[in-house]
Protein backbone atom coordinates (compact mmCIF):
# COMPACT_ATOMS: atom_id res chain seq x y z
CA UNK A 1 0.00 0.00 0.00
CA UNK A 2 2.70 2.36 0.71
CA UNK A 3 4.59 1.93 -2.31
CA UNK A 4 1.39 2.56 -4.48
CA UNK A 5 0.89 5.63 -2.69
CA UNK A 6 4.02 6.89 -3.41
CA UNK A 7 3.76 6.34 -7.31
CA UNK A 8 1.00 8.51 -6.97
CA UNK A 9 2.32 11.10 -5.06
CA UNK A 10 5.07 10.95 -7.59
CA UNK A 11 2.83 11.02 -10.90
CA UNK A 12 0.72 14.11 -9.32
CA UNK A 13 3.79 16.10 -8.47
CA UNK A 14 5.79 15.35 -11.86
CA UNK A 15 4.84 17.52 -14.86
CA UNK A 16 2.61 17.01 -18.08
CA UNK A 17 3.53 19.09 -20.82
CA UNK A 18 6.51 17.98 -22.65
CA UNK A 19 8.45 21.36 -22.10
CA UNK A 20 8.32 20.91 -18.31
CA UNK A 21 8.53 17.30 -18.99
CA UNK A 22 12.43 18.29 -20.90
CA UNK A 23 13.28 21.17 -18.68
CA UNK A 24 12.73 18.31 -15.54
CA UNK A 25 14.62 16.13 -17.80
CA UNK A 26 17.53 18.72 -18.30
CA UNK A 27 17.30 19.80 -14.61
CA UNK A 28 18.07 16.18 -13.66
CA UNK A 29 20.57 15.92 -16.03
CA UNK A 30 22.61 18.70 -14.47
CA UNK A 31 22.26 17.68 -11.18
CA UNK A 32 23.44 14.29 -11.79
CA UNK A 33 26.55 15.45 -13.42
CA UNK A 34 27.25 17.98 -11.05
CA UNK A 35 26.91 14.75 -8.51
CA UNK A 36 29.31 12.30 -10.97
CA UNK A 37 31.75 15.36 -10.95
CA UNK A 38 32.23 15.89 -7.09
CA UNK A 39 32.26 12.11 -6.59
CA UNK A 40 34.83 11.66 -9.23
CA UNK A 41 36.43 14.28 -7.36
CA UNK A 42 36.28 12.73 -4.08
CA UNK A 43 37.38 9.32 -5.24
CA UNK A 44 40.12 11.22 -7.14
CA UNK A 45 42.84 10.84 -4.06
CA UNK A 46 46.24 11.98 -5.87
CA UNK A 47 44.57 15.09 -7.21
CA UNK A 48 43.22 16.13 -3.85
CA UNK A 49 46.58 15.27 -2.38
CA UNK A 50 48.31 17.60 -4.92
CA UNK A 51 45.83 20.23 -3.73
CA UNK A 52 46.18 20.13 -0.41
CA UNK A 53 50.19 20.14 -1.22
CA UNK A 54 49.96 23.19 -2.97
CA UNK A 55 47.75 25.13 -0.70
CA UNK A 56 50.01 24.32 2.18
CA UNK A 57 52.92 25.36 0.01
CA UNK A 58 51.10 28.62 -0.59
CA UNK A 59 50.61 29.75 3.03
CA UNK A 60 54.06 28.60 4.02
CA UNK A 61 55.02 30.69 1.00
CA UNK A 62 53.28 33.69 2.61
CA UNK A 63 53.98 32.97 6.14
CA UNK A 64 57.47 32.80 4.92
CA UNK A 65 57.22 36.56 2.99
CA UNK A 66 55.64 37.67 6.20
CA UNK A 67 58.34 36.76 8.71
CA UNK A 68 60.55 37.95 6.09
CA UNK A 69 59.08 41.59 6.14
CA UNK A 70 58.49 41.30 9.85
CA UNK A 71 62.37 40.21 10.30
CA UNK A 72 63.74 43.36 8.10
CA UNK A 73 61.89 45.98 9.64
CA UNK A 74 63.07 44.83 12.69
CA UNK A 75 66.49 44.67 11.72
CA UNK A 76 66.18 48.50 10.44
CA UNK A 77 64.61 49.80 13.53
CA UNK A 78 67.52 47.91 15.39
CA UNK A 79 70.12 49.65 12.69
CA UNK A 80 68.33 52.89 13.59
CA UNK A 81 68.31 52.28 17.52
CA UNK A 82 71.84 50.95 17.69
CA UNK A 83 73.15 54.42 15.16
CA UNK A 84 71.16 56.68 17.24
CA UNK A 85 72.48 55.26 21.15
CA UNK A 86 76.24 55.52 19.15
CA UNK A 87 75.45 59.21 18.07
CA UNK A 88 74.68 59.52 22.08
CA UNK A 89 77.64 57.86 23.12
CA UNK A 90 80.07 59.85 20.80
CA UNK A 91 78.69 62.89 22.08
CA UNK A 92 78.80 62.34 25.70
CA UNK A 93 82.51 61.50 25.09
CA UNK A 94 83.33 64.01 23.31
CA UNK A 95 81.64 66.58 26.08
CA UNK A 96 83.13 64.32 28.72
CA UNK A 97 86.42 62.72 27.40
CA UNK A 98 87.96 61.94 30.76
CA UNK A 99 85.04 59.29 31.96
CA UNK A 100 85.75 57.59 28.55
CA UNK A 101 89.17 57.53 29.14
CA UNK A 102 89.16 56.05 32.24
CA UNK A 103 86.81 53.07 31.44
CA UNK A 104 88.64 52.20 28.30
CA UNK A 105 92.12 52.23 30.48
CA UNK A 106 90.01 49.57 33.10
CA UNK A 107 88.63 47.91 30.26
CA UNK A 108 92.48 47.59 28.98
CA UNK A 109 93.66 46.43 32.48
CA UNK A 110 90.93 44.07 32.76
CA UNK A 111 91.69 42.27 29.72
CA UNK A 112 95.60 42.36 30.10
CA UNK A 113 95.16 40.95 33.75
CA UNK A 114 92.87 37.75 32.51
CA UNK A 115 95.23 37.26 29.51
CA UNK A 116 97.90 37.17 31.96
CA UNK A 117 95.98 34.87 34.25
CA UNK A 118 95.12 32.14 31.55
CA UNK A 119 98.96 31.98 30.14
CA UNK A 120 100.46 31.46 33.81
CA UNK A 121 97.19 28.57 34.32
CA UNK A 122 98.64 26.83 31.42
CA UNK A 123 101.84 26.89 32.43
CA UNK A 124 101.43 25.07 35.53
CA UNK A 125 99.34 22.50 33.59
CA UNK A 126 102.89 22.01 31.36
Amino acid sequence: MTGSHRDTDAEAAAPTEPDAIRRDIERTRAELGETVDALAHKADVPARAKEKIHDASTTAQAKASELSARAEDAAGRAIATTEARADQAGAAVRRRPLPAAAAAAAAAVLVTWRLVRRRNRKDRRS
